[in-house]
């Protein structure tokens, strides 16, 4: 399913109803909104190894508006860092975006932008640091994402762990299934129709 679902709180936190279902024929990946300029802002990558590597923008009145794409669509092709990584934040006065460095491996680290110019004819950002997970984490393979949020700063990273449990467990599946197939069914007897007829 694709598009951008938005959801509308009820009466507490565990209730939730669908308000939108906007851009269903677009498979956005890591859709990010946020508010600038009297304008609400939905940047997102296209699902698609070709596509990941580019950054699309629409913008709408508000989120429950219809969204008009940007001119440029894409506004950024570069698969060291157009691909969203967390929420777009306000920070002395600036806009900074961050980017999934995803050249090497899915969610390497995290390119962080000042955005310079938005609105609906341009876009400009700038680079102005590159975070990656340190060799002395526990997880340290990679930074997926990046939010800053009321003073905290949230990331997310990853590591690599060699198990045997996934392929064993395919291989023992595989079997299973195989073994199912083969045997004869038990318990299954074979009646006339008429039979099933005096039955129901």
């Amino acid at each position: 399913m694709g598009g951008l679902r938005l959801l509308r709180m009820g009466e507490s936190p565990f209730e939730w109803t669908q308000a939108r279902h906007d851009l269903p024929s677009l498979p956005l990946i890591d859709p990010t909104l946020f508010e600038h300029d009297g304008r609400w802002w939905l940047f997102a990558s296209l699902a698609g190894p070709a596509r990941e590597g580019e950054l699309h923008a629409w913008y709408a009145p508000s989120p429950f508006d219809l969204w008009t794409p940007h001119a440029l669509n894409p506004i950024k092709i570069d698969a060291c860092s157009a691909r969203p990584a967390g929420a777009v934040f306000r920070a002395e006065g600036s806009l900074y975006r961050p980017g999934q460095d995803g050249a090497e491996t899915y969610g390497r680290a995290v390119v962080l932008h000042r955005i310079l110019r938005l609105d609906p004819e341009a876009f400009e950002e700038i680079a102005v640091a590159r975070l990656e997970a340190r060799a002395d984490w526990p997880y340290r393979d990679g930074l997926h994402t990046l939010n800053v949020f009321e003073g905290h700063l949230i990331f997310d990273a990853k590591r690599h762990v060699t198990s045997l449990r996934a392929p064993l467990s395919a291989i023992l599946e595989r079997l299973t299934r195989k073994a199912k197939d083969k045997a004869p069914a038990i318990g299954q007897v074979r009646r006339p129709a008429e039979t099933c007829q005096r039955m129901l």
